[in-house]
């Protein structure tokens, strides 16, 4: 899994969406034994990009990544310093 930071807004043309609970929008698309991920959160936009195995399923991806931007949001919202 492979995954960029930018400080671009950033979307995925023709992918599907994955809303999760806060709002936050997740752009998903499949392609070929390949998934994209394109979400932003605040002045950043986060592209992940997953190769399909037998462990590595869609929604072994979809928990990682949902997972993740939970996180960034807790990190963003949170009123507490870097440690």
């Amino acid at each position: 899994m492979d995954m960029t930071i930018s400080n671009a807004e950033n979307h995925l043309e023709g992918a599907e969406d994955l809303s999760m609970s806060d709002g936050t929008k997740i752009e998903f698309k499949q392609s070929n034994d390949r998934v994209l991920f394109v979400f932003n959160r605040e002045d950043l936009s986060y592209f992940i990009e997953g190769r399909f195995t037998d462990r590595y399923t869609l929604k072994k991806y979809m928990d990682i990544v949902e997972h993740l931007a939970m996180s960034l949001r807790e990190e963003t919202t949170s009123d507490s310093a870097f440690v």
